[in-house]
């Protein structure tokens, strides 16, 4: 797949040597009041209680907002209440997490909802600007539901591997989340009424945050499946339609929560760095030429399908095919003495569903949704 990469405006903060509260450490999430055209950014802070800091339209921490925090991660402002997700224990451990509700003109607590009584790890959270919030819980593999006026909650979808990213998407009314993993994961769709969600793209390796920008499209932030390679991961931009992905940041250190701020500048929690990175601005960054993929007919289909690598302009691919839940079930390389053309493989072995086609090319690689019925 081509990526065009656009090199970010880089605003450093320098990585904590002694603790404070006026500093970032290990920022997890940011939103912007657009009516106060002020930031807000959760801090995870590790071993010291977690706190929110203010930043102003220069990209300048102006002050810390709320203390007293644990490990607080994803934000969403509804009206003039910030609500932020405060995990009580890591990953893993067995304490609660609560959703938090803050009045931003007062400081004050007005929401102290208990999550659940141990075992979940809360990420991020999104609202349909219709009385609702929609939240993560990558621990227990589901989506709560929450009524603000209620104050209750519902699992919205469950049984789903490691969902982290959401965001509303208020143009088809669903709301849209990562099922991630670091083989292949996903972006999928539902209703706001609930259903049955649709996988909408995949993207090779784990994906964190997802947002989706005013004029439809989206972004979404990446984390490497291989440690040592923390430091250079990349933010990506997806169309509306899911068409193609197109990098529009390499240079990231475990990004996370982003938001679209002051003039549609794209700001990224580097949770690895202590910093937040802002890009010039999010409108009008060039499409990268689409993917040059998997082309597969027919798709949808019932048995044997049709590939055509003339494009790609190699003489042999690894194929793989992954479920949804990320398992792989199907494996094989081709390999020719020329260039590979129009080749034919049977799917008739396949259970009906949802697949993704994986090409791995000495240069790449790029991924096709496979509908079997």
């Amino acid at each position: 797949m081509k990526y065009l990469k656009h090199l970010f405006i880089i605003v450093l903060f320098v990585p904590l040597m002694n603790y404070s509260q006026d500093t970032l450490s290990y920022p997890t999430d940011i939103v912007y009041d657009e009516q106060n055209q002020e930031y807000y950014v959760s801090n995870w802070a590790n071993d010291y209680p977690g706190y929110i800091l203010k930043l102003n339209n220069n990209d300048e921490i102006i002050g810390n907002f709320y203390s007293s925090l644990d490990l607080p991660s994803g934000l969403c402002l509804v009206g003039d209440t910030l609500y932020v997700l405060n995990n009580k224990d890591l990953y893993g451990g067995n304490l609660p997490s609560y959703l938090l509700g803050i009045d931003i003109n007062t400081g004050q607590l007005v929401v102290d909802v208990e999550l659940g009584s141990g075992g979940i790890y809360v990420d991020l959270l999104t609202t349909d600007n219709k009385g609702h919030l929609y939240i993560t819980d990558s621990e227990n593999h589901k989506i709560y539901k929450y009524n603000i006026e209620l104050q209750t909650f519902i699992d919205f979808v469950i049984d789903i591997d490691r969902p982290i990213g959401i965001c509303y998407n208020y143009i088809d009314d669903l709301v849209m989340f990562t099922i991630s993993s670091s083989s292949i994961s996903y972006i999928a769709s539902i209703p706001v009424e609930g259903g049955d969600y649709q996988i909408e793209a995949s993207h090779d390796g784990w994906l964190e945050g997802l947002i989706m920008a005013s004029d439809g499209d989206y972004f979404a932030s990446s984390w490497s499946s291989n440690g040592p390679t923390w430091g250079n991961e990349p933010v990506f931009k997806l169309p509306h339609d899911f068409g193609w992905e197109n990098e529009v940041s390499g240079f990231n250190n475990r990004p996370f929560g982003m938001c679209v701020g002051y003039s549609d500048q794209l700001a990224v929690c580097n949770w690895g760095s202590h910093e937040i990175l802002f890009n010039d601005t999010v409108t009008g960054i060039d499409w990268a030429t689409p993917s040059s993929g998997l082309e597969v007919f027919p798709n949808p289909t019932s048995g044997t399908i049709q590939i055509d690598f003339s494009r790609n302009n190699v003489r042999e691919v690894d194929l793989s095919v992954f479920d949804i839940s990320g398992k792989e079930v199907y494996k094989m390389k081709i390999k020719k003495d020329g260039l590979l053309g129009d080749e034919y493989l049977d799917f008739g072995f396949l259970e009906p569903g949802t697949y993704f086609l994986t090409g791995q090319f000495n240069n790449g690689q790029v991924h096709e949704k496979i509908i079997v019925y």
